[in-house]
């Protein structure tokens, strides 16, 4: 067959071989890359809804509304003096395997970090999830990588199917923009992003 080869197409066998291997090589890699765009690896959040917790002057002329919050909940926490919040919002997010894989804690390069920029992340709750075991629910106090910073937090899920879906609650003070999530995941199809609506 070689010898046939080489008298068609004018390649010497070794030649002839390199370019089959070639091939085989070039087919594979493209169906591996079919098969992971045929089930693809994406966490999305929806919501983020800003309520501000001041007093709408309009609604409420002359009148000034203090917030002050507390951790509270432990004798650890007894001792902190209520923090006195001047632009106090909360806004709620709901953060969704919207892929056709699993996600497990191990696959998490950086973990899901909720940042508010230009402004103070006072509070991050995880108040309610798909399905027990999928994450705690609390407060998110885990540092990223070193001490929590005034504007970020960070936490990973135990285990995201697809469809499974973490709530979770932010409150910031003095915030300018939108809060961001973002993550890492090993193989990843694209980076996690805002969507308007996730069935």
């Amino acid at each position: 067959m070689h010898h046939l080869a080489a008298t068609l197409l004018g390649i010497d066998p070794q030649t002839w071989i390199g370019v089959v291997i070639g091939a085989a090589v070039s087919i594979g890699v493209a169906y591996l890359i079919y098969l992971r765009q045929k089930r693809p690896r994406t966490l999305d959040y929806t919501g983020g809804d800003l309520l501000s917790l001041a007093a709408d002057e309009e609604v409420f002329p002359g009148v000034k509304l203090d917030v002050s919050w507390s951790p509270g909940g432990t004798e650890d926490d007894s001792w902190l003096e209520p923090l006195s919040l001047k632009e106090a919002q909360i806004a709620s997010y709901r953060i969704q395997n919207t892929g056709k894989r699993a996600i497990k804690a191990d696959d998490f390069q950086e973990p899901l970090t909720v940042r508010a920029p230009e402004g103070r992340l006072i509070d991050c709750v995880v108040t309610e999830v798909s399905h027990p075991g999928v994450c705690d629910l609390g407060s998110v106090d885990v540092p990223c990588d070193g001490p929590r910073t005034e504007d970020t937090v960070c936490f990973t899920p135990a285990l995201l199917n697809p469809g499974d879906w973490i709530k979770i609650n932010v409150l910031t003070d003095g915030l300018e923009g939108d809060v961001e999530l973002t993550c890492w995941i090993v193989d990843e199809s694209r980076p996690m992003k805002y969507r308007q609506r996730i069935s």
